[in-house]
């Protein structure tokens, strides 16, 4: 019997991340390659309840002393590299998962994308040393797919080296790309864009929510920027006042994540009310359940990449936002991939004139290149392809991951 690991940064929960666990878990559950799929994230109890709450029958999760994430806690960073603190413990926890898996009959690993492989989070960083041990241990196929390894630190090289030494490593952007060690012509590596381009696959787009009227659809962080702080500046009466000679006349806050903007402050509101405008919440369980409300003339406001690359693909008009580097690469990514959203950093944008911007853009604005986003879809369909139908060469314990582990002293 066949059976499959599928890893994430899922748990939290993450709307995209989610978004694209759900996206593989179908692939897998269409294909025939997998008769049982064992999830693991990075909260294995909430994963549970958002697999059940979705729906999905006869999907494992793998228990949180097993998860690969909990390799973390062995690996510290300092000037001097890396170290394992208790080697002991650290292969202990390696053949305790591998027997799990074994167990399980797994015979295919794949560490699905997201922005989790890099330096702002290294602590995720021992799962790709992990996951290369466990499928040497129990002879696994082993993929990494649709990956975000930008920032990286020089120092944490040793990492890619290994990685390069997965059967498949898929990277998500083109800086991505540019850090993977000696990757040109190599048949193991592929730049296929986000792995939720899937999601147009398939008949029905479960990641977002037909509403009958159009909003002004908002969707701002408080993680790595300053969501709150930019509410007051897009809700004026002067902005809303533009905004609803378009036609809108709703406001729909949702949370991708539990930390992002979810309510008004007492002023807000009051300019709300004034303007004639409704308001309503979509919290980040109900928009993972549903989806992102969704109208083909509401106008989107977000600093979170998956709201605007699904809703962008989907052909909904909007902005994009961000305030660092990490959020700045994830955008303009986004339009790599065909999205024709203006982006913007917010230190150097003017809200002063923001409604009548907004306005002119639901009159005018075209949401992606068909042609550009084609050729993306195209090639992440081949990716699955590949994945589900090539018969790979198994890659044995490499010198690479030797280097690594006497590395950590």
């Amino acid at each position: 019997m066949k059976s499959s690991l599928l890893i994430g940064c899922v748990g939290n929960p993450n709307f995209g991340d989610e978004t694209i666990m759900r996206v593989w878990i179908d692939k897998y559950k269409n294909s025939a390659s997998s008769n049982i799929i064992i999830c693991d994230g990075i909260n294995n109890s909430n994963l549970r309840k958002y697999i059940d709450i979705l729906g999905y029958k006869n999907i494992n999760v793998i228990p949180n002393d097993l998860s690969l994430f909990s390799l973390g806690k062995y690996i510290s960073y300092s000037d001097s590299g890396i170290r394992i603190n208790n080697k002991k413990d650290f292969f202990s926890k390696i053949s305790a998962i591998s027997k799990y898996l074994e167990d399980c009959g797994v015979n295919n690993i794949h560490m699905f994308g997201g922005g989790y492989i890099n330096s702002m989070w290294r602590h995720h960083l021992p799962i790709i040393v992990g996951s290369k041990l466990i499928s040497d241990n129990i002879n696994s196929t082993l993929f990494s797919t649709g990956q975000g390894l930008i920032p990286w630190d020089k120092k944490l090289d040793p990492y890619l080296n290994v990685l390069m030494d997965f059967d498949k490593i898929d990277v998500r952007d083109i800086s991505s790309l540019n850090v993977l060690p000696n990757h040109s012509g190599r048949q193991n590596v592929s730049f296929s864009g986000d792995d939720a381009i899937l999601l147009f696959s398939n008949p029905q787009n479960f990641a977002i929510k037909e509403e009958k009227v159009p909003s002004l659809v908002m969707c701002l962080q408080n993680d790595l920027f300053q969501g709150s702080d930019l509410f007051s500046k897009i809700l004026t009466e002067k902005n809303l006042a533009a905004i609803k000679s378009c036609g809108i006349s709703n406001v729909k806050i949702i949370s991708a994540m539990q930390n992002d903007v979810k309510k008004l402050n007492e002023r807000q509101a009051e300019i709300i009310k004034n303007t004639g405008f409704s308001v309503s919440y979509v919290d980040s369980d109900e928009l993972l359940k549903n989806g992102i409300p969704f109208h083909k003339e509401s106008f989107f406001l977000t600093s979170r990449y998956h709201i605007h690359l699904i809703a962008a693909f989907s052909g909904g008009k909007g902005f994009a936002f961000y305030q660092n580097k990490y959020y700045e690469n994830k955008h303009f990514s986004v339009k790599t991939m065909g999205s024709l959203w203006p982006v913007f950093d917010v230190k150097d944008f003017n809200f002063n004139d923001f409604g009548n911007l907004i306005a002119n853009q639901i009159k005018n604005q075209t949401p992606f290149d068909e042609m550009v986003f084609k050729f993306w879809h195209d090639k992440k369909k081949k990716l699955a392809e590949e994945i589900f139908t090539q018969q790979f060469q198994k890659k044995y314990f490499s010198e690479n991951i030797k280097s690594l582990l006497e590395f950590l002293v």
